[in-house]
């Protein structure tokens, strides 16, 4: 296939019919999907997978909408090497955690290899908040901390340790995020992270 530009964009599922209500203080449980190509891909226990776009079945799971993320300039050769560099970074069959490592934190590592776009913070809030109280446990010692990737999954193999989770303070890492989030906010600038606005 040639080289071109492709249209990236993030597929939404509700996951619970309480999101109807949650959604609106800014929380809700979210199943995503990166769609390129005619092709939405996804990150589960079984590892990255592919299927037609908005075409989840399960009980309980809806479609709730698509946010356009932007353009992808490249091949689909080129998206097959930066999953494949995504699975070798954190996304392998196995790795999925739904607090730490979930199709959330999939679709946003994804979305920022192609585009340099994170997905919107309404769409993990929920396992955001988790891992700021201390909440879920890594799966194996040395996983991958994703909230602090900063996007280069397809070209750097470095993965920097999870907080340790026998405390319930924060990390000097969310503290460093909190303090610019609440900079931002108090000078009226927006920012990416956890407290992002409501959907």
């Amino acid at each position: 296939m040639s080289s071109g530009v492709r249209p990236v964009q993030l597929n939404v599922y509700d996951l619970h019919e309480s999101n109807s209500w949650l959604q609106h203080i800014g929380l809700g449980a979210y199943h995503s999907g990166l769609e390129i190509g005619g092709v939405e891909y996804t990150f589960s226990e079984a590892g990255v997978a592919q299927h037609p776009p908005r075409q989840i079945a399960g009980d309980g799971v809806s479609f709730k909408t698509t946010e356009v993320l932007g353009d992808f300039i490249g091949t689909m050769p080129d998206v097959r090497r930066i999953l494949n560099g995504l699975k070798a970074e954190g996304f392998a069959e196995g790795e999925y955690d739904v607090i730490r490592n979930n199709c959330n934190h999939f679709c946003d590592e994804l979305a920022f290899a192609l585009t340099g776009k994170r997905i919107p913070p309404w769409v993990n809030r929920a396992a955001t908040i988790a891992t700021w109280a201390g909440l879920g446990e890594s799966k194996k010692e040395g996983a991958n901390d994703k909230k602090g990737g900063a996007g280069t999954a397809a070209s750097s193999a470095t993965a920097s340790a999870p907080p340790s989770r026998d405390r319930k303070e924060l990390t000097q890492k969310q503290r460093d995020l909190l303090s610019k989030m609440r900079t931002n906010k108090s000078s009226g600038g927006g920012g990416r992270g956890g407290a992002g606005g409501a959907k």
